[in-house]
């Protein structure tokens, strides 16, 4: 039996050329360069750096190196992370943290939501090209701080690890100044966020420990929203972006499209308008299956629950498995309300202003009587993931 080569990465630094930061990729497969579009007055601490690249590795590589000096707590942080032997060409000094905070920022309706709630955060936008182009278009008609352009994604640099979205603010944080990032991470975005109790839910960020090896803290202001918080925001403080948010995310037709903006349509009746118009919709002509996703099954669960199944059958098939008694019977005004286990995930020098941002849009943290409910659709959900 032929025994397994050892696969490998090996990260070099190029220098700058042409505003571009060259990154040099060496592996058993062969070599690569990737660049990153930067400023001319650019820098970073070699953490930062090695933190970046570190995103785009996951668990694939037996050993990731650097060529170039790393801190030891920096690379035990990627060794942790992605189970790999970590090394460096010298033992560098670890990363301070500094004063800014920095937001991952799309113009999709989670970041928008999240600079809603706290403007002073410096957007930080990947320009990833290709089919991503679009987002671009739109992203750049509310000028972030930051747009970087970058090719990692094109060449499968992204396959590994989700926290490749992070790449951009790590290799940002010493020229932003950054104490602190996070993104428009929603309560609906992972599983874990349904655990019950603070505890629970925290204990389930681990990755935390891989921001805080490199001088930042994970501050995601939205994780107590769900994708009608979001909406409900946008339409109070910024509603004439939100058509051109939707056609940068989706093309029409797709099922993210239709979900989109049926977020906003329901959102809107919520808040005393007028019912989505059902007849109106250009939905996806391969229809969904419930049980296959939990960001759509949640979010169709929701729209049987306040609709009836009869719509929502429109895009989706097999809606007869869910308990349509049992959904009947819950109240879903707790979706409007923001998860009050996260509210101390927002930092305290932020909280007053982020509270009053979300009341003035009519978004107050659940009642006690919301509590019940939501634990009954967590329950039917359940039947499907677990």
């Amino acid at each position: 039996m032929l025994a397994v080569k050892p696969s490998y990465i090996v990260f070099s630094q190029n220098g700058l050329s042409e505003g571009r930061y060259l990154i040099d990729v060496a592996t058993d497969q062969g070599r690569d360069q990737i660049y990153f579009s930067v400023p001319p007055d650019f820098f970073a601490h070699n953490d930062s750096v090695a933190a970046a690249l570190a995103t785009l590795c996951g668990s694939k590589y037996d050993s990731i190196q650097f060529n170039f000096s790393v801190s030891s707590q920096c690379c035990e942080a990627i060794s942790e992370r992605t189970g790999s032997q970590v090394s460096a060409l010298d033992t560098g000094s670890c990363r301070s943290p500094g004063r800014n905070i920095g937001l991952n920022f799309s113009g999709g309706f989670d970041s928008l939501a999240s600079y809603i709630l706290a403007p002073e955060q410096l957007r930080i936008a990947a320009a990833f090209g290709g089919r991503y182009d679009r987002e671009r278009e739109f992203f750049e008609t509310l000028s972030p701080e930051i747009i970087c352009a970058t090719d990692f994604r094109q060449k499968g640099y992204a396959d590994h690890d989700w926290l490749f979205m992070y790449a951009i603010p790590l290799l940002y944080s010493d020229y932003l100044d950054l104490g602190r990032v996070g993104s428009g991470v929603i309560f609906e975005a992972t599983l874990h966020n349904y655990r019950s109790t603070k505890e629970q839910a925290s204990g389930a960020r681990r990755w935390q420990a891989f921001f805080e090896a490199v001088g930042l803290s994970e501050t995601s202001l939205t994780r107590g929203l769900t994708e009608f918080g979001t909406a409900q925001l946008i339409l109070h403080h910024m509603p004439e972006v939100v058509d051109r948010s939707i056609r940068s995310l989706a093309r029409p037709g797709s099922e993210k499209s239709l979900r989109k903006r049926l977020l906003v349509d329901v959102s809107r009746h919520g808040a005393g308008g007028p019912a989505p118009d059902f007849e109106s919709y250009d939905y996806p002509k391969k229809k969904l299956n419930y049980g296959e996703s939990y960001a759509i099954d949640f979010l169709a669960a929701l729209f049987v629950q306040l609709y009836g199944p009869e719509v929502v059958s429109r895009w989706m098939n097999q809606l007869d498995r869910l308990n349509i008694d049992a959904l009947k019977r819950i109240d879903t005004e707790w979706i409007f309300r923001y998860n009050p286990i996260f509210i101390e995930d927002i930092p305290g020098d932020l909280r007053p202003s982020v509270m009053a941002r979300m009341s003035v849009a009519g978004i107050e943290p659940f009642r006690q009587s919301d509590w019940q409910h939501y634990h009954a659709f967590r329950k039917i959900l359940a039947d499907f993931h677990r």
